[in-house]
């Protein structure tokens, strides 16, 4: 008996999108950092995933349900200083948040995730 996957989803539950787009901040992008897809009617699950170089990918099997969602963005900004990374003879860049409160914390930004819609870019503006 052989069993194929042909309209198998690999997650159970209610359907699933994935998500992708480009962040930037002063119209640079935004090297390392996490964006968050948290619901706005709290039923749904929160999604969401790494920032690399201005792009965000996230699978269908991690994605946002269909819905409103309220985004967080964080970026980890190169604070120009060296760090030693503990136990080890690495030394690293330091890196800090840097967006304002208003892109994370106090976020207004939004995004409707849907069959339609499952790509945001995000220009985030730095005045």
């Amino acid at each position: 008996l052989v069993l194929t996957a042909c309209g198998r989803r690999g997650y159970q539950g209610e359907r699933r999108f994935p998500l992708a787009g480009k962040v930037t901040y002063g119209g640079v992008p935004i090297d390392l950092g996490s964006i968050s897809f948290i619901p706005l009617d709290g039923g749904r699950r929160v999604s969401g995933g790494p920032i690399m170089d201005g792009i965000y990918s996230v699978p269908e099997a991690q994605g946002a349900n269909a819905g409103k969602y309220r985004i967080e963005i964080h970026w980890q900004k190169r604070t120009g200083k060296k760090t030693k990374v503990p136990y080890t003879d690495f030394v690293d860049e330091e890196r800090a948040e840097g967006l304002p409160a208003r892109y994370h914390k106090d976020s207004t930004l939004t995004a409707e995730v849907g069959e339609d819609q499952a790509t945001f870019d995000f220009d985030l503006k730095s005045k």
